[in-house]
This record gives structure tokens, C-alpha cells and sequence, in this order.
């Protein structure tokens, strides 16, 4: 029990060390070329506790969420496709399995969206009134766990090989850098890569932006189901949802049942200068 608390400390420690190393140094840049330059200071720190609460919690629900996805496996025959690793199959193989993960990831983005329960969660990401880097990681705990136990399509549908698994997810870090505070001139690759001009649309809070952008990282995806909006050139939008941020870490913690009268009275009141929480719809919030 205590070498097992031990190793999950040490785990969490380590975590946290490569968390503020990355946000450190892409900080750095951000206040060298940002898109939005005056962003707020105490919003981007509650980014911050957000994702070493997410760090934490979704980390203790791993061993559950990893049994689950062990059994789906074993229940599929470890998966239904064999798909090759050696010579010219490799970048076939490796194609598939991205194509697959980018398809996977849009369609659930959209669910997450316009399914109640999904949004519930996901709106503490849309919630941040400042979007950087940290942004990207600042997701509600369980719903990390949950998308982890129940959507490892990839894994069940092939037999992925070993050496495409240890390289996947360096193709996807593109998904946490589009949230970066940083003006990239991408010009024609804008419609190749997802930039951080490109997802602040998603994160916008102008109606005209709602429920576009949702590609993790190649805008092509939106582009075929008619909901990519390309930004202007020199376009800053304003991000966050109207009516509705968490005042503390606490309610972020609890942030899907924070108005359930119980769990708002042990909140507290909405500090001074906040507006009162809204019932937002999933397509009325971005």
C-alpha cells in the first residue's frame, strides 16, 4: 500500500515537473509573438491548477479506466485488423491509424458538443477566458478517464505494431500547440495543420464562430464535413463562454454539478464581478 502510494507520488511528481518545464518555456514565446497580448494573469494561473488537478485525479482513476480498456481488447481478440510495420508498410500502416485517431477525435469533439452529458464536462475547457498552451491540458478530470476506459477504437479495431505505438503521439502534439497565445504564419498550411489562429475560432465567443474548428489537427477534416471557418488574416477573437467560468479550483473540481444547490452552497456565493452561472446549450456555447 505505501510503496504503491510511493510510485503514484513519484509518478505525479514527474508529471508536474514536464508540465511546468513545457509551460515554462512556451510562455516565453507566448509573450514574445501573441495573438492576444494583454491576457489575464489570474486566469491563466487557474489554467494552471486546473490541469494539475486533472494531472492528479485522472491518474488515480487510471487503473480503472486501463482495465477496461484491457478487457475491450481482449474481447475484440486484441484487435480485428492486423496492419503490417515492416518496409513500405510501415508509412501505410502508420497513415491509417492517424487517419483513424483524427476521425475519431472529430466526430467525438462534435458528440462533446451536443450530447448534454459530454458538454457538461468538456464546457470547463471552453470556460477558460484565456487560452494558452496550458489550455490545452485544462480538461475535466474524469472526462480524461472516461475517454480513455471507453474510446480506444484504434486499439480494438487493428493490431497496431509496437513501433507505430511508441511514435503516435508525437503526430498529435499539434492538438496542444493550437492552443498556444502565438501568432504562426502558416499561410497555405493553414489548411494543412490546425494553428493556433485557426482553433481560437473554436474557442470564440462570437455566435457566427459556434460549433466549427473541431479537427484535432489537420483542418482537411473540417473542410469535408462543412464545419471548418478560416480566421482572418489579423482576426482576435475574444474566448470563453458567456455567462460561465470557474471561480476557483474548487468549482472546477466539481465543475459539471457546481449549481446543484448542495455543492453551490458549500462553494460558496459567486464572488463580486462574476456574472451568475446560465444553463448553456452545448449548441450555444462554441
Amino acid at each position: 500500500m505505501i510503496a504503491g502510494l510511493g510510485k503514484f507520488a513519484g509518478e505525479i511528481a514527474q508529471a508536474v515537473a514536464l508540465y511546468l518545464a513545457i509551460f515554462g518555456m512556451a510562455s516565453i514565446v507566448e509573450r514574445r509573438h501573441p495573438i492576444e497580448p494583454r491576457q489575464s494573469r489570474s486566469e491563466i494561473l487557474l489554467d494552471y491548477k486546473l490541469v494539475f488537478a486533472n494531472v492528479i485525479l485522472s491518474r488515480a482513476f487510471a487503473p480503472i479506466s486501463g482495465l477496461i480498456v484491457a478487457m475491450g481488447i481482449s474481447l475484440g481478440g486484441g484487435g480485428l485488423i492486423p496492419l503490417r510495420g515492416d518496409g513500405w508498410w510501415f508509412p501505410l500502416s502508420l497513415a491509417v491509424v492517424v487517419l483513424t485517431v483524427e476521425l475519431e477525435g472529430y466526430w467525438f469533439h462534435r458528440l462533446q458538443h451536443s450530447v448534454p452529458f459530454l458538454w457538461s464536462m468538456h464546457s470547463l475547457h471552453h470556460s477558460a477566458g484565456a487560452v494558452t498552451l496550458a489550455t490545452g491540458a485544462r480538461h475535466y478530470w474524469l472526462e480524461q478517464a472516461i475517454i480513455f476506459a471507453f474510446l480506444p477504437s484504434v486499439t480494438m479495431l487493428f493490431k497496431v505494431p509496437p513501433e507505430i505505438m511508441q511514435i503516435l503521439p508525437y503526430f498529435f502534439l499539434t492538438e496542444y500547440l493550437a492552443h498556444m497565445n502565438v501568432k504562426v504564419p502558416f499561410g497555405p498550411l493553414t489548411f494543412v495543420f490546425n494553428t493556433p489562429q485557426f482553433h481560437r475560432i473554436h474557442h470564440s465567443m462570437e455566435p457566427r464562430h459556434y460549433n466549427k474548428n473541431f479537427c484535432k489537427n489537420f483542418p482537411i477534416v473540417d473542410i469535408i464535413f462543412g464545419t471548418a471557418l478560416m480566421p482572418g488574416e489579423n482576426e482576435v477573437v475574444c474566448t470563453g463562454l458567456v455567462n460561465e467560468k470557474p471561480s476557483s479550483l474548487l468549482e472546477g473540481i466539481v465543475w459539471p454539478i457546481r449549481n446543484v444547490a448542495m455543492v453551490r452552497r458549500l462553494l460558496g456565493p459567486i464572488p463580486a464581478g462574476l456574472p451568475a452561472p446560465a444553463a448553456s446549450l452545448p449548441s450555444e456555447a462554441g
